[in-house]
């Protein structure tokens, strides 16, 4: 594996819970990693969950290193409203440093890249209803 891809699975500190890595190859240049077996289930990302304040934590500690709209996304396509799910992300580190203009223009650009490839996906449903809501917004 080359050296930018070593290490995708030691990038999360030893003391976080996480399945193991059992070993990584890279057929036709393309790496991937293999991961043990862990049981669990889908959290449940609806409006109201005893599950959020949980994801919240865990993407709190994920978002210390960059912002990401996986979280938006996941909530919007789960039932939230976009300024529901920006209001539960606002307390995240990444997001909440990030310029509300550089998040529209994210929200866009991502909107256009999916619609290209997968159109008519929920997640796409939800990144366009994202994008409108934050286009709005800016536009005021």
């Amino acid at each position: 594996m080359g050296a930018p891809q070593r290490g995708r699975g030691e990038c999360v500190p030893a003391r976080t819970a996480r399945p193991r890595l059992l070993g990584d190859i890279e057929p036709g240049g393309w790496p991937l990693l293999g991961f043990e077996h862990v049981s669990g289930q889908h959290a449940d990302l609806s409006p109201g969950s005893s599950d959020l304040p949980l994801i919240a934590d865990a993407v709190r500690a994920i978002s210390r290193a960059a912002a990401s709209p996986r979280p938006l996304i996941r909530l919007t396509a789960s039932g939230h409203d976009p300024d529901a799910a920006e209001k539960w992300a606002h307390d995240l580190d990444g997001f909440a440093a990030a310029p509300l203009e550089e998040i529209t223009a994210f929200a866009a650009s991502v909107l256009r890249v999916w619609e290209r490839g997968f159109a008519h996906t929920p997640a796409t449903s939800a990144t366009r209803r994202w994008a409108r809501c934050r286009v709005a917004r800016t536009s005021l």
